[in-house]
């Protein structure tokens, strides 16, 4: 079961390179699309199946430095939020699609992630 995200992957990729300044739009409850994409389970990682999390900070990189507004999460935050104790919850998002992913596989995929957008800009561990 594909999740929303993935089945708009190529819209929502076509929108962004057609005009970047998309990315930066929020929705009607004020939510970024990179963190919509991050809620969502699209891991920050180098991976072909996650481009949609890459193409909308490629547009819109000032979203790795906002809080989500509902939240109050920075998008690394939010990374770590991704449910990873159940399985089957995380293949239902989208995020993998095989029908069984070990809990090790799925861990150190969400640390990969944390630490992707750590690494882009680590300055939002720094005490303000």
């Amino acid at each position: 079961c594909a999740s929303t995200v993935d089945k708009l992957s190529p819209i929502i990729n076509e929108l962004i390179a057609k005009n970047k300044i998309a990315a930066s739009i929020p929705n009607n409850v004020n939510e970024l699309p990179f963190h919509i994409a991050i809620q969502q389970g699209k891991l920050f990682v180098n991976d072909e199946s996650n481009s949609v999390a890459r193409s909308i900070f490629t547009a819109s990189p000032a979203a790795l430095a906002t809080r989500d507004c509902t939240s109050h999460l920075y998008p690394f935050m939010l990374a770590a939020t991704v449910p990873t104790t159940n399985d089957q919850a995380v293949i239902e998002m989208g995020t993998y699609s095989a029908s069984h992913v070990s809990t090790d596989t799925v861990w150190l995929d969400q640390f990969s992630s944390c630490f992707a957008l750590l690494m882009e800009d680590p300055t939002l561990v720094l005490c303000h």
